[in-house]
């Protein structure tokens, strides 16, 4: 187990449905998305404790369907089921540019990539993700990460006008 997503991680184990940038990272690369709280769409509706615990307990990995986050993150399952829906994603979208005000901009940036997208250096022209740097060129647009972040978990490109900045 770790605390960062990188290309080995293969699961990623969720207490409470939030969207985080490590169940984007996750749900990018086709991780299981698991639950650690209580299953109640498990067989026979018996109650079975977390993914985690209960293969502990039988001393193997149990089958993660069962535990499988169905909801809030339904493209979750899709993407894990099917890796390439992504890949053309952001094919024929703007060149990207992301904001340096951005906290995770290193991450934002494996989602563009993961998705399809070109990322560039420069701004003009471009979408920005973030608030745009002063004393530059202006992009085409700029809008809020929450974007890229719907756009992944919708699985559809979402209008530039609902985020803008």
């Amino acid at each position: 187990m770790q605390s960062q997503v990188d290309l080995d991680t293969t699961h990623i184990i969720y207490g409470e449905p939030r969207r985080t940038m490590s169940l984007m990272l996750g749900m990018s690369q086709g991780c299981w998305v698991v639950s650690l709280g209580i299953s109640h769409s498990a067989p026979n509706s018996l109650l079975f404790v977390a993914w985690v615990l209960s293969s502990i307990e039988q001393e193997k990995w149990v089958d993660e369907c069962p535990f499988e986050m169905k909801e809030p993150f339904p493209a979750a399952i899709q993407i894990r089921q099917n890796p390439d829906i992504l890949k053309t994603m952001l094919i024929d979208s703007t060149p990207i540019f992301i904001s340096p005000s951005q906290n995770v901009a290193s991450e934002i940036k494996k989602l563009v990539v993961r998705m399809g997208g070109t990322l560039v250096s420069h701004i003009k022209g471009s979408v920005c993700i973030g608030k745009p740097p002063k004393g530059v060129d202006k992009p085409k647009v700029a809008v809020a990460a929450q974007w890229l972040f719907d756009s992944l978990t919708q699985l559809t490109i979402k209008n530039y006008d609902d985020y803008r900045i």
